[in-house]
């Protein structure tokens, strides 16, 4: 009963901030939007190829290697300069083709930061490429790539759990304002209190994701979400949101710290969590932190549902 009026009430709160209820929950669904239908637009992702001491090869070995680049789809390419490595860690490239001590297009030895058998695949591949003259089949590449979907859904799930510190934020305030005192003494009460701000979290962004997953449907065409899709995942986003913001305001002392720190927190768990670089791509100690990051889970789930 206590956390249903504290709920209440908070809700009432809310709609006396009506330009600010109206921010926190038209913001996220254009951003979401926006991002949907750019993700839409570029759904073929490339790879990224650098190659390295080119001057090795004959001017005509060199157009050998232009040509098949150049035919393959899906690839954008370029020469680097000799130190290359920290381009591959920072996801500038996802392969270099070094051509030192070469005399033919079809000798190089490959550097990437892919698993091992993704990297004996595609040396194969542009072996066979480059020996022929002819484009490279680049399929094994994408098939463990995150869907479109996928990145969409950690990108909602990131916008949701930092808008969910400026909703939950009133804990900060009520304990600044010393409104949570009277509970000091009976700690059930103290935690129906936090419960009940927690249930018009959920109900808020509960409604929120859902509406961006409806909509989403509506404008993207390759990348809709169904019906099953959009009910899982405005559960599993408003779980993951609503845990996060609680524990974030619970431990912040102040509304700019819980803001700071959320904004921070939500972009790591994203970048780990493979929304922009994929897992593959990242060294095998950031591998194996993100086995239990929420965000990789999350796009996991996705991938099991669609």
């Amino acid at each position: 009963m206590v956390s249903y009026l504290v709920m209440k009430n908070n809700w009432k709160r809310a709609w006396n901030h009506k330009a600010l209820l109206l921010l926190t929950f038209i913001v996220p669904i254009v951003l979401c939007l926006i991002t949907g239908i750019v993700n839409e637009a570029s759904k073929n992702p490339s790879l990224r190829i650098g190659v390295a001491n080119l001057e090795s090869l004959t001017e005509r070995e060199q157009q050998t290697v232009y040509q098949v680049l150049e035919e393959t789809k899906r690839v954008q390419y370029e020469e680097t300069e000799k130190k290359y490595q920290a381009k591959l860690y920072r996801g500038i490239y996802d392969l270099v083709l070094d051509y030192k001590d070469s005399d033919q297009a079809d000798q190089f030895v490959i550097h990437t930061i892919k698993k091992q058998e993704i990297e004996v695949q595609m040396k194969d591949a542009l072996a066979r490429g480059m020996h022929s003259g002819k484009n490279v089949d680049f399929s094994m590449i994408y098939q463990n790539r995150p869907s479109a979907k996928a990145q969409m859904t950690s990108f909602l799930t990131t916008m949701l759990m930092i808008f969910s510190v400026i909703r939950l934020s009133v804990l900060i305030k009520d304990r600044q304002e010393r409104v949570m005192e009277r509970f000091l003494y009976a700690p059930a009460q103290k935690w129906m209190y936090v419960t009940g701000i927690m249930e018009y979290q959920i109900v808020f962004t509960f409604l929120q994701s859902g509406l961006i997953f409806f909509i989403l449907s509506l404008c993207l065409k390759d990348s809709a979400y169904t019906l099953k899709e959009g009910f899982i995942l405005s559960f599993v986003v408003t779980a993951a949101a609503t845990a996060f913001g609680t524990l974030i305001c619970m431990i912040s002392k102040s509304e700019v710290s819980a803001n700071v720190t959320a904004s921070g927190a939500a972009i790591i768990l994203s970048l780990l969590g493979g929304t922009f670089v994929p897992i593959d791509s990242m060294p095998k100690l950031l591998q194996a932190v993100s086995i239990i990051n929420p965000m990789r889970l999350i796009m996991e789930l996705m991938q099991i549902v669609s």
